[in-house]
Parts: C-alpha cells; structure tokens; sequence
C-alpha cells in the first residue's frame, strides 16, 4: 500500500481492493497528506474486482461516480440491504440517499 502512495500522483486516487492479510499496517500519513491523495475502499470485490479495475482503468474518466450502480431512498433501504446482500441485478456500488 505504501508503494501505491509513493507513485500515486498529486491529487491522485488509490483504490485498495480487497482484503488485506493483516488486521493493521503502517502507512505514512504525511505523503498521504502532502500529496492530497483519496483513497477509495472496494469491499466485494471476490464478485466485482473485474468491473472496479475497468472503473479506475481511466477508461470511464476516473470518475469513482461512475461505480454507482444502483440508487435508493432511505425508505427502499430494506430493498438496498437485500440487493446487495444477494449482488442481484449486477451491483457493484450502491447508495442510500437521505432526502
């Protein structure tokens, strides 16, 4: 992890996906901070590694909006919960909106 951070760019994203094989590890804040650098967490991705590689490929912009797939209000969240839980209908990220 701390590779990525090195080489990543100014202003950059780093995308950690999957597990890690510890608990902790050290990372060094101050190239994190000085480089304003993002970094994204990609859980589940055992069923979706392919589709958030192509996401961050830069062929989609770099956009990490473009990972979204499905959207629900806080009053369908059972509905969000149970999708997810079941990676039905080709989920990959899903978000809860509270308006």
């Amino acid at each position: 992890m701390n590779a990525c951070l090195k080489i990543a760019s100014t202003a950059g994203k780093v995308a950690l996906i999957g597990i890690p094989e510890s608990d902790y590890t050290n990372l060094n804040p101050h190239g994190m901070r000085s480089k304003e650098i993002q970094i994204f967490n990609i859980r589940r991705s055992n069923q979706t590694l392919h589709d958030c590689v192509k996401s961050y490929s830069g062929t989609l912009n770099d956009n990490i909006e473009q990972i979204i797939t499905h959207k629900f209000n806080f009053n369908d969240i059972q509905k969000a919960f149970e999708l997810v839980a079941e990676y039905s209908d080709n989920v990959l990220k899903c978000m809860i909106n509270f308006d």
